[in-house]
Parts: C-alpha cells; structure tokens; sequence
C-alpha cells in the first residue's frame, strides 16, 4: 500500500523569442522605463515647486511688496 506514491509531473516552460520578437520587447521595455522617468520627473517638480516658490519668494514680488509698504513714496 505505502510502496505506490504518486509523483507530479513538472511542467517545464518554454520560451523562444526570434530576433524580431526580442528587438520590440526591448523597444517596448524602453518606452516603459522612459514614460516613467519622465513621470517621475514632472510629479518632482509638481511637489517641489510650490514649496520653493513659496519659501523664497522671486526678486520681482519682493520689489513688489516693498513699493507697497506705507511711506515708500509711492502715490
């Protein structure tokens, strides 16, 4: 009774890519990571910018805001 074990079979996969097929993987796996790169790069501006812009305010708006303090002898 315990002499007869019944074994799995293993499934062996197989795959085969031709020149062709392994150019436009290599094609697409390159459009991937560049559409990433470039996603990364506009959400780390997104983030980043309103925080420096409104940590160091320009030249321009503060020239702004000093013409606009009373006795700057603007009319």
């Amino acid at each position: 009774m315990a002499a007869t074990r019944r074994s799995k079979k293993k499934v062996a996969v197989k795959l085969e890519l031709g020149w062709g097929g392994l150019v436009s993987l290599a094609v697409v796996a390159f459009c991937i990571f560049l559409w990433m790169f470039l996603l990364g790069l506009w959400a780390g501006q997104t983030i980043l910018t309103p925080v420096e812009s409104a940590a160091r305010p320009g030249l321009t708006t503060q020239l702004h805001l000093l013409a606009r303090q009373p006795g700057s002898g603007e009319l």
